[in-house]
């Protein structure tokens, strides 16, 4: 199964937090291939950079989720894909008439949910009611985190 996490539901798999156990239960149980996007280098390099800056980690411990991410990406248990980028914001334009308005998507969003249908993903994982809505709007099956 191809499964396009959200970066805050791909954050869960590396930093503790309420759902994380919920995250990787379900990924192991669908034994989910994990589809990863230079959107979600981005995205959770950021994330991580963020606790950093607001002290909700110490420098050790971003050392040691910069290590296992990258052994992670190395070993291929994120699973690189390269979408055609023009493409997904071309896509992310035409969710954004029909959704934004509608459910008040935000525009990262809508480019992971663009992402996520350039990547042939099987299901897309989020806990954002907003983006859910998008991609179930835009063909994807969508599995919010709080329901895991």
């Amino acid at each position: 199964m191809n499964a396009y996490l959200d970066s805050s539901a791909l954050v869960k798999l590396y930093y503790p937090e309420v759902e994380s156990a919920r995250v990787e239960r379900w990924v192991h149980q669908h034994q989910a291939r994990l589809l990863f996007t230079a959107l979600h280098a981005l995205e959770i390099r950021n994330a991580m950079n963020l606790k950093l800056f607001r002290s909700e980690i110490s420098e050790a411990q971003y050392g040691e989720w910069a290590r296992r991410f990258e052994q992670d990406r190395s070993a291929g248990v994120l699973s690189a894909v390269a979408p055609n980028w023009t493409r997904v914001f071309s896509h992310a334009e035409r969710i954004a008439e029909t959704s934004s308005r509608r459910f008040g998507t935000r525009s990262l969003d809508i480019l992971h949910v663009a992402a996520a249908c350039a990547s042939s993903a099987d299901v897309f994982l989020t806990n954002d009611a907003r983006q859910g809505h998008a991609a179930e709007q835009h063909g994807l099956r969508v599995q919010f985190v709080s329901g895991l």
